[in-house]
């Protein structure tokens, strides 16, 4: 069974949740660009959030701008 490209980006969104923690909650439409940015790709996710995770002073929206 295969994805449809919304139900991948809420898994991505989803994803990225989990490992950043509280900042993503109170961000949702920033997790979600910033999971859309990466195209769903597990590398490209798991680099984010662990580059994202442990930096508190950087703003989630600022991040996928830079991005």
């Amino acid at each position: 069974m295969s994805l449809t490209k919304e139900q991948a980006l809420k898994e991505s969104a989803d994803l990225l949740t989990r490992r950043i923690g509280e900042r993503a909650d109170r961000d949702p439409m920033s997790v979600a660009e910033l999971a859309a940015l990466c195209g769903g790709l597990p590398l490209a996710l798991h680099i984010v959030a662990n580059h994202i995770a442990p930096q508190h002073g950087i703003r989630l929206a600022d991040y996928a701008r830079h991005l």
